[in-house]
């Protein structure tokens, strides 16, 4: 998670995971929690897999093409 500022709120979802499991210990709210992990964790693995990643590039340049010839508003 290292500065890819997509994935940060969502990361508080393994937390929940983590909490949940002990919590599904008792009968009734157990299938309940697990149901709500169950799409908690769809939802986590769609926004990881559609972040996009950053490869850092010492090489690259930006071109502005408004300002390439000069003209400034």
């Amino acid at each position: 998670m290292n500065r890819q500022n997509a994935i940060r709120p969502i990361a508080i979802i393994p937390i929940f995971g983590i909490v949940g499991s002990f919590l599904a210990i008792i009968p009734f709210l157990g299938i309940l929690i697990h149901w709500i992990l169950f799409f908690l964790m769809i939802l986590f693995v769609l926004v990881v897999l559609s972040a996009p990643t950053y490869i850092p590039n010492k090489n690259a340049r930006v071109i502005y093409t408004q300002y390439k010839d000069g003209h400034r508003e």
